[in-house]
C-alpha cells in the first residue's frame, strides 16, 4: 500500500489537537439519557425515575450523595451535562475545523424510540453550538438496540440514525452509513477520514461470528486506503470499539479473524501514527 500517514481514533475521551493552525475536537461516550431529569429523579436513589424498571440503571443506588444540576456520578448524562460540555468546548475553540464523535451518543438500556431521541438531541445540541462546523459521527454499541446488535443495512435503525445526521453528511455518506454504518470524508485538504462501524467486529456481537468481512466493510476500507495513498492523503480511521484487549474483562474486543484482518492491513502501511 506504500507510504502514507495514518491516525487511528477509537478511544473514549475528549481532546483538542492543534497541528499548525488546524484544531479539532474528538468526543465520545456522551451517553445522553432523555429519560433522566437530574434534579427531579436523581435526588433520591435512582439514575432514572423509580417507575422505570429497565436494567441496569434503574437499580443503581446512590452511593455518592444527592444529585446536583449535572446529574450523578455512576449515571448517564442528563441534558444539563450535555449542554454544559458542549458550551465548554466552544469556550476552548468556537470554530474548530471539524468535530469527531466516535460513538455511544445514547445512554445505556434505552428503548429504541428513546435511543433515537437521544442521538437526535446530541446532534441538535452540537449543531446549535457549532452551526458552521463539520461533525462526523460513528456508531457505538449503545447506539444499537439490543446493545451491540449491529447488522448490515439498509434497515430501519441505520436509516433513522442516518436521517438524524443528514444535515452533516453528503448524500453518498448517508447512503454508505445506511449500508454498513461507515463512510469516508475529507475534513480538511489532504486528510481522508474513514469512519468504521467497529461494532460489527465486537465479540459481543454474535451476528457475524462465521464471517470474514461483515457488510463488505474491510474490502471498502482497503479500497479507501489505496485511493488515499494514490492521492497522497493522510488518513484518520475512526471507530468506537478498539482492536486489542478489553481492560474490564481481560478478553479481546474483536473476534480474532477481524483483528487479524486489520493487523494485516496496518502492516502494509509503512508509516503510521497511533493515538
Amino acid at each position: 500500500m506504500g507510504r502514507t500517514g495514518l491516525v487511528l481514533i477509537f478511544y473514549s475521551f475528549l481532546f483538542y489537537v492543534v497541528e499548525g493552525q488546524t484544531g479539532f475536537f474528538h468526543i465520545s461516550d456522551l451517553h445522553y439519557d432523555p429519560t433522566a431529569d437530574s434534579m427531579k429523579y436523581n435526588a433520591s436513589t435512582f439514575c432514572r425515575p423509580p417507575t422505570n424498571k429497565r436494567f441496569p440503571l434503574e437499580s443503581k443506588r446512590n452511593q455518592w450523595g444527592s444529585s446536583g444540576q449535572f446529574g450523578l456520578f455512576g449515571c448517564d448524562s442528563p441534558k444539563t451535562l450535555l449542554e454544559s460540555m458542549v458550551q465548554s468546548m466552544s469556550e476552548v475553540n468556537n470554530s474548530p475545523a471539524f468535530i469527531l464523535l466516535s460513538g455511544d451518543s445514547a445512554a445505556h438500556a434505552l428503548l429504541p424510540e428513546e435511543q433515537i431521541d437521544a442521538i437526535r438531541t446530541v446532534a441538535e445540541v452540537l449543531g446549535k453550538q457549532f452551526p458552521n462546523t463539520a461533525i462526523y459521527p460513528a456508531l457505538g454499541n449503545n447506539d444499537f438496540e439490543p446493545d451491540y446488535n449491529s447488522t448490515c443495512g439498509p434497515n430501519s435503525h441505520l436509516s433513522a440514525i442516518a436521517s438524524i445526521w443528514k444535515p452533516f453528511l453528503t448524500v453518498d455518506q448517508s447512503r454508505s452509513f445506511e449500508k454498513m454504518g461507515g463512510y469516508n470524508a475529507t475534513p480538511i485538504s489532504g486528510v481522508r477520514l474513514i469512519v468504521l462501524n467497529t461494532v460489527l467486529y465486537s465479540v459481543r456481537n454474535s451476528n457475524f461470528v462465521d464471517q470474514s468481512d461483515p457488510c463488505g466493510q474491510f474490502a471498502w476500507l482497503i479500497s479507501q486506503m489505496n485511493d488515499a495513498f494514490s492521492c497522497g492523503e493522510r488518513v484518520i480511521i475512526m471507530g468506537h470499539i478498539p482492536v486489542g484487549i478489553d481492560e474490564y474483562t481481560s478478553g479481546y474486543f474483536w473476534h480474532p479473524q477481524f483483528s487479524d484482518t486489520l493487523r494485516n492491513l496496518l502492516n502494509q502501511v509503512k508509516f503510521f501514527l497511533l493515538f
